[in-house]
């Protein structure tokens, strides 16, 4: 995680070791300290009691709370919309699918799990630094519409009924909500969007995790990205 965030440019506001990590981390160390980050030994046993975990690695870090507004996801590219996702290695592994797909940002909305959550921030293995994330707390539906105003096409991830990913246009500035793992999407929050995508399944199996979902749906979009820039210009072969 902490080389995640160094790779990513992340102002890390302090670093703190176990005695152990001289040796087991000793390159960490040392680009924590070339990256002008004060980095603090501790005492025998007192990162133990402080860290979340029963067995902590060596190291720890301490980062700044980032997220962004929704206003500024303007970038071209897919934003995936969680809505209700509670589960916390999900909501990792989603952040985590987006940035690898080259999303533009992720939008959590209703009762979604904290994003900033020890669980999440290691089921993100770093993502949670690497992907614009917006921490909305107003409803589905009132975050549908704020996307659509701003000129992104809103697609709901339905478990039938809705075409399949590769007959959508899924380039440029498409938004995919995603329900949580109990309920899926309230029908008013379906209604509020463009149209459904769904996922193509053999039988007997109905549905897929949330973040496997979406995964391939953000995969899907990034492929379409790859083939749209790959054609050349119209009029030349």
């Amino acid at each position: 995680m902490i080389g995640s965030a160094l790779d990513r440019g992340t102002a890390l506001q302090v670093l703190y070791f176990a005695p152990v990590a001289s040796g087991r981390h000793p390159e960490l160390l040392e680009r924590a300290r070339a990256a002008g980050i004060p980095v603090r030994p501790l005492a025998p046993g007192v990162l133990e009691r402080v860290a979340d975990t029963k067995t902590p690695q060596s190291v720890l870090a301490v980062a700044p709370l980032v997220t962004v507004p929704l206003d500024s996801l303007d970038a071209e590219g897919l934003v995936l919309v969680a809505v209700d996702l509670n589960d916390p290695g999900n909501a990792g592994t989603l952040l985590r699918a987006a940035e690898a797909a080259g999303a533009a940002g992720v939008v959590v909305c209703g009762d979604s799990v904290d994003v900033h959550q020890p669980k999440v921030v290691r089921a993100s293995a770093g993502s949670i630094v690497g992907v614009p994330i917006v921490r909305d707390r107003r409803d589905a539906v009132t975050v549908i519409r704020s996307l659509t105003a701003r000129g992104r096409v809103v697609l709901a991830a339905v478990g039938s009924g809705g075409a399949a990913p590769e007959a959508v246009d899924l380039t440029g500035r498409v938004a995919i909500v995603l329900g949580g793992e109990a309920r899926g999407l309230a029908p008013e929050v379906v209604a509020a969007c463009s149209a459904g995508i769904t996922l193509p399944m053999v039988d007997p199996v109905e549905s897929l995790n949330v973040a496997i979902a979406g995964a391939v749906l953000a995969f899907e979009a990034a492929r379409q990205e790859r083939a749209a820039a790959a054609k050349p210009p119209r009029g030349r072969s």
